[in-house]
């Protein structure tokens, strides 16, 4: 990849490259060699784009790892993985870059030779050339895209690296919740939580029937909403992982009445040791399967999948 990369042309400037003491630090973080040009590619470029993909620094790979794993674990479609990556390989994967369409390109320490690119339709696919090579595969792919535009960096500002909430849950006079009861009580009262906290929050909007009819006053609803994100990222960090709460921040929705977001505990079944895979099913049929570990406090949940049950 060397010689390749005497031929990229700069654009603008300064350069902000990241070091080798960076890169040490986040291979020993993920226990892996980095691959595909990675190393040379951010001590020699840094921070910007070529054509469509930007190549992550490695203090922002690391600022945003336990986000992204949470992401793996609750907002994929695990059948359309490829091989042995799978969803434990994904929850120990890390994105080293990315595209302005909202395209990933993940590392994972179980096949170190190459990258994994995840489009924005969450279908995988492995990639065996370097990052060059990906750069201006993915830039044949731009409309309109100039012949040379694969050749061309175009230096940025590294992006903040520190936390990335917003505010602070929001804590309710709530007692700390039993993790150590059995694993389909500690989510049942995960799911309770949540929907006495929208029936909290629809009740505070004037009720069902008024915010079905879209009738709310801005001033009235958005104070309601933060409080309701505020409050729903608190259960979140009760009852899961760090990195599902995380990845859970702001994914809050408002469909009334309340009880329409019930779960119900269908089945439950071992998944691994100190593991249990728990079916859960609401009212129209939507299906969820928790994957709940048992860890130091207790049981909590590591892991989620979403379907739709077609008899309901």
């Amino acid at each position: 990849m060397s010689g390749r990369l005497a031929d990229i042309r700069i654009a603008g400037g300064p350069l902000r490259r990241a070091t080798d003491a960076e890169v040490d630090a986040l291979e020993a973080e993920l226990g892996m060699e980095m691959s595909a040009g990675y190393r040379e590619y951010v001590t020699r470029l840094g921070h910007g784009y070529l054509c469509t993909l930007r190549v992550i620094p490695p203090t922002e790979v690391l600022a945003g790892l336990e986000e992204h794993r949470g992401m793996m674990a609750v907002y994929w479609f695990w059948e359309r993985g490829h091989g042995s990556f799978n969803h434990d390989a994904a929850l120990g994967s890390a994105v080293i870059a990315d595209t302005w369409q909202g395209d990933r390109v993940l590392v994972w320490p179980g096949d170190a030779r190459r990258v994994y690119l995840l489009p924005r339709d969450e279908a995988l696919y492995p990639w065996d050339g370097d990052l060059l090579e990906l750069a201006d595969h993915l830039c044949r792919l731009v409309p309109d895209a100039p012949p040379d535009a694969a050749r061309v960096f175009e230096p940025e500002p590294p992006w903040p690296t520190g936390p990335r909430d917003r505010r602070p849950p929001i804590e309710p006079d709530t007692p700390p919740p039993d993790l150590t009861r059995p694993p389909s009580d500690v989510l049942a009262a995960y799911f309770e939580e949540l929907v006495a906290t929208l029936a909290w929050a629809i009740d505070a909007v004037g009720g069902a029937d008024v915010l079905d009819a879209d009738v709310v006053p801005q001033e009235v609803l958005d104070p309601v909403f933060e409080a309701l994100e505020a409050r729903f990222a608190g259960i979140h960090l009760r009852y899961a992982s760090r990195p599902v709460a995380l990845a859970k921040r702001g994914n809050t929705m408002w469909t009334a009445p309340a009880e329409r977001n019930r779960f119900t505990i269908v089945s439950e079944e071992p998944a691994g040791e100190n593991r249990v895979r728990i079916r859960a099913r609401q009212p129209d049929g939507w299906v969820l399967w928790s994957t709940l570990e048992r860890g130091e406090d207790g049981w909590r949940v590591i892991m989620e999948e979403n379907g739709y049950d077609p008899d309901v």
